[in-house]
């Protein structure tokens, strides 16, 4: 059943982030604007964040290739790969990977360019994310879509268990959790210390539609948190309706 969905959310998600649409939605429904508007809010947010980083050159050329992609000029980092700056070599300030920054960034012509150079497409970087990790967080849906489609694993989690698939319910990016589990994303994995599973992370946000494609991917709702919390439990605290009428009638 949530198959069915995953198109229509993808390239809505897909036109947001290429352009193709103009600000008043080209015609989409309310449902694929909104996705739009998401998308280029998380977008600037991503670029504001990025651009408030002080890099810090190692002499190695990788801080110059970050700013490069932080500038979207894909001629530049061109210039810079072709002189020799190590796109595996994380920059000072953050840790992150020439990938992972572009992923941040949601740069896709930069993504294939440094793919196309042999860039790790599952490296960990910044606090063990790979880039898939990160475009997850960024709501960066078309640059998750193109990673997933280069092999990017999507069942892999940080140091402290946290998966793509956490991150994106999380935040509330409905069309990159689609994403995920259309690649085969696990939708009951559970983080080794706090015991945490992306359905507790919708239901604490009250994210309801994520719940509603988590749970028709399978997700179980019965497992407790480190604290003895089920993501009903969670719902609950939160006084969410939709999210506790969605777990409730799951049980």
């Amino acid at each position: 059943m949530w198959r069915s969905r995953w198109p229509e959310i993808i390239v809505a998600s897909f036109l947001a982030c290429s352009g193709l649409v103009g600000c008043e939605g080209g015609g989409l429904s309310e449902d694929m604007q909104a996705a739009r508007v998401t998308t280029e809010e998380n977008r600037e947010k991503s670029l504001a964040a990025c651009e408030s980083v002080e890099l810090h050159s190692g002499g190695d050329g990788s801080s110059d290739l970050v700013e490069a992609i932080l500038a979207h000029d894909e001629k530049a980092v061109t210039t810079r790969l072709e002189a020799g700056a190590d796109p595996e070599i994380p920059d000072v300030a953050t840790g992150r990977t020439a990938l992972s920054w572009a992923a941040v960034t949601g740069c896709v012509s930069i993504i294939r360019l440094l793919l196309g150079e042999g860039a790790q497409i599952n490296a960990p970087g910044s606090r063990g994310r790979t880039p898939l990790m990160e475009a997850a967080r960024a709501g960066n849906v078309e640059t998750a879509y193109l990673l997933l489609m280069k092999g990017a694993d999507p069942d892999l989690s940080t140091p402290e268990g946290v998966t793509a698939l956490m991150y994106a319910a999380e935040f509330g990016h409905a069309g990159i959790v689609l994403s995920l589990l259309e690649a085969g994303a696990n939708p009951n994995e559970i983080t080794a210390r706090t015991r945490w599973t992306a359905l507790m992370d919708a239901a604490f946000y009250g994210h309801s539609q994520i719940i509603q494609l988590l749970l028709e991917a399978g997700a179980d709702p019965s497992p407790k948190n480190i604290a003895g919390l089920t993501a009903l439990d969670l719902a609950r605290d939160q006084n969410n309706i939709v999210s506790m009428t969605l777990l409730d009638a799951a049980q």
